[in-house]
């Protein structure tokens, strides 16, 4: 049984169905979390790199949405 199907089973009280399926998902990650740690199967884990920076690093941290474009070629689209 899903957790988002329990808000209309009859195994708990009202007020703990809804929790529960207004929870699922939260609960449904943790649980999943915690198995993964208890139960010690290496899974792949996201490597999140030691500080914040664009990844290319000639980059800048904003970047023209015209791109190589001039300024007016906004204008000139609209005309057609």
């Amino acid at each position: 049984m899903s957790l988002k199907l329990s808000r209309n089973a009859a195994f708990f009280p009202t007020v703990v169905r809804g929790l529960m399926s207004d929870f699922a998902v939260l609960i449904a990650i943790l649980s999943m979390v915690l198995l993964d740690f208890l139960v010690g199967i290496h899974t792949p884990k996201l490597n999140v790199p030691q500080k914040f920076a664009p990844t290319n690093p000639t980059r800048k941290w904003l970047i023209s949405p015209f791109g190589h474009n001039p300024w007016w070629t906004t204008i000139a689209a609209l005309i057609p």
